[in-house]
C-alpha cells in the first residue's frame, strides 16, 4: 500500500486557498491531505508574509520529504511577474529540481486566472476586482485541473497560467 501524500499550501489569502484546494481535489487529492498556511489578515503585506514564511516551510519540507509531503506556494505576481517573484522567494534558499516544491504566481492576481478560466478576456496588467466577491473559485480551478492533468494546452492563456501548468507537471504531477 502506498503512503498518503500530504500537501502544505502557503498562500496570501483565502481566495488562493479556495482555488488551490479545489484544484488539488479535482486532481485527485483527498481534502484531508491538504493543509493551509494563509497570511494573517491586517498584519501588513500578505506577499511579504509568504516570502518571510517560505524559508521555514522549505526547511520543514526538507526534514519531512521522506514522508511524501509537498509544498505549494501561491503568491500574486502583482506587477512583478513570475520570474521576479520566484527569484525573490528563492533568494535565501533555492529549490532543488527533484523537490516537490511548486511556486504558482498568478499575474496580476488570482482573479486574472479565475476570469480567464471562466471564459472572460483578460490580461495580466488589469486588476479584476469585480471577480473578488461572489465569484466561484472552484469551477475555474476544476477547469485548470482538467487541462493540467490531461496535458491539454490552454488557448490564449495568460503566461503565468501556462507557467503554472508547467510547474505542476515538473514538480507535482508524479505524486498522484
Amino acid at each position: 500500500m502506498s503512503r498518503q501524500v500530504r500537501a502544505v499550501v502557503l498562500c496570501e489569502d483565502r481566495a488562493h486557498w479556495h482555488f488551490a484546494r479545489a484544484f488539488l481535489v479535482a486532481c485527485g487529492w483527498n481534502e484531508r491531505q491538504l493543509a493551509s498556511g494563509i497570511a494573517p489578515t491586517a498584519k501588513g503585506a500578505a506577499e511579504q508574509w509568504v516570502r518571510d514564511t517560505f524559508p521555514g516551510e522549505l526547511r520543514t519540507y526538507r526534514r519531512k520529504a521522506s514522508e511524501r509531503i509537498c509544498l505549494i506556494v501561491i503568491i500574486d505576481g502583482d506587477r512583478q511577474g513570475v520570474e521576479t517573484r520566484i527569484k525573490a522567494l528563492e533568494a535565501a534558499n533555492q529549490r532543488q529540481p527533484t523537490e516537490h516544491v511548486a511556486i504558482f504566481v498568478p499575474c496580476r492576481n488570482i482573479e486574472t486566472w479565475v476570469g480567464y478560466l471562466s471564459g472572460l478576456p483578460v490580461d495580466e496588467t488589469t486588476a479584476y476586482n469585480q471577480l473578488k466577491k461572489g465569484h466561484s473559485r472552484a469551477k475555474p480551478a476544476v477547469v485548470l485541473a482538467d487541462h493540467c492533468t490531461q496535458h491539454r494546452p490552454l488557448a490564449d492563456a495568460p503566461p503565468s497560467l501556462i507557467a503554472a501548468c508547467t510547474e505542476w507537471a515538473l514538480r507535482l504531477a508524479d505524486l498522484r
